[in-house]
């Protein structure tokens, strides 16, 4: 309906010789709806689900990102089918990630430059350039699938490889970090206590550097 509003009021100005353009829209992209057990959620039907309930439940980020990773933006949703909880573990494993990087001895710049575990820069590095394609095209499912697959390779090159020290490592840690940034323009994942937590556990210890100035 808001479509055809923008639509018509845009050809009358157009008519009137107030704008040059007769279509509002140089891009778009229509949004699917939000379904309960089967059916479009509506005040009427009484079946909606009450927000304030879910982020207290689970956070802002897990339900932000569980609307983000079910489907493409323009397909609808089941939200009985969603599971929140899923993406509370993911934004533990990143924040144990931070944490683990945080506390461990980088060593100086010059071995950061000079070392790394080379299989993860390779990850990290095609991890950046496919959540950047898929973010402009505004597969955000896909930009958080690849995402988890960074997460997955960082975590184990901490537990079984070279460990949180590495400049790799490290690495990827940024990036994880910019990534939720340049995913936040979009529709923002950020949970209570992550957007001003995480941030300081992105900051190393005194004497150490943070790993956002790596």
């Amino acid at each position: 309906m808001h479509l055809l509003y923008s639509r018509f009021f845009t050809k009358i100005l157009y008519d009137m010789g107030m704008v040059d353009f007769t279509e509002p829209f140089t891009r778009l992209i229509n949004q699917g709806q939000g379904d309960h057990h089967g059916k479009a959620m509506s005040k009427s039907l009484g079946n909606g689900v009450d927000l304030g309930e879910q982020i207290g439940r689970f956070g802002v980020d897990a339900i932000r990102l569980t609307m983000i990773f079910a489907s493409p933006p323009e397909d609808d949703i089941d939200w009985a089918d969603m599971h929140p909880e899923a993406m509370v573990k993911f934004l533990g494993r990143v924040w144990r990630i931070a944490a683990d990087v945080a506390e461990a001895d980088q060593g100086t710049a010059e071995q950061a430059a000079a070392t790394g575990d080379t299989e993860l820069r390779k990850v990290t590095h095609r991890t950046i350039d496919g959540v950047t394609r898929q973010v402009e095209a505004y597969h955000l499912n896909v930009a958080v699938a690849r995402l988890m697959e960074l997460v997955s390779a960082t975590r184990k090159a901490i537990d079984s490889g070279p460990g949180a020290a590495d400049p790799a490592v490290r690495e990827a840690a940024e990036v994880l970090y910019r990534a939720g940034i340049r995913c936040s323009r979009r529709i923002p994942p950020r949970r209570p206590g992550s957007c001003s937590g995480t941030s300081r556990r992105w900051r190393a210890p005194p004497g150490r550097r943070p790993i956002r100035r790596c």
